[in-house]
């Protein structure tokens, strides 16, 4: 009996040292960048992709990370902002542990935003090519 309430005191304390938001989304996700020329794709300063469609695996909580696309014919470089929004997961924390426990460990962790976006759609010009030659 003493092993059961054991077992099941653990049970909750793992619950009310986790959250909605922590649990139900994950640290990285997938980000799909397709381009209309050929283009290096960088993350955080370190080369990740080559070529017009490239998937690159970001930290879903990190809003201070860029993706950077090059056209490898002319150089001309694009910046693409991360969009982040409010997890709606979090919503849920309150049920869990009155929001006690749950929701600071949202703030801590970042589980608190996740990315908005996950498809970009980068367009070169393709006249800067032609007046470059």
């Amino acid at each position: 009996m003493k092993r059961i309430i054991k077992m099941m005191l653990i049970g909750l304390l793992t619950l009310a040292f986790t959250s909605c938001g922590t649990v139900m989304e994950s640290s990285r996700k997938t980000v799909n960048i397709r381009v209309n020329k050929k283009a290096r794709v960088m993350y955080d300063g370190e080369l990740v992709g080559n070529g017009k469609y490239t998937s690159v695996s970001v930290e879903n909580r990190s809003n201070d990370k860029m993706l950077t696309v090059e056209d490898v014919d002319t150089g001309e470089v694009r910046n693409v902002n991360l969009d982040y929004e409010f997890n709606t997961w979090m919503l849920l924390d309150p049920l869990l542990d009155w929001g006690i426990i749950s929701i600071p460990v949202d703030l801590i962790n970042g589980s608190h935003k996740r990315l908005n976006r996950r498809n970009y759609y980068i367009e070169f010009d393709e006249d800067s090519e032609k007046n470059n030659s």
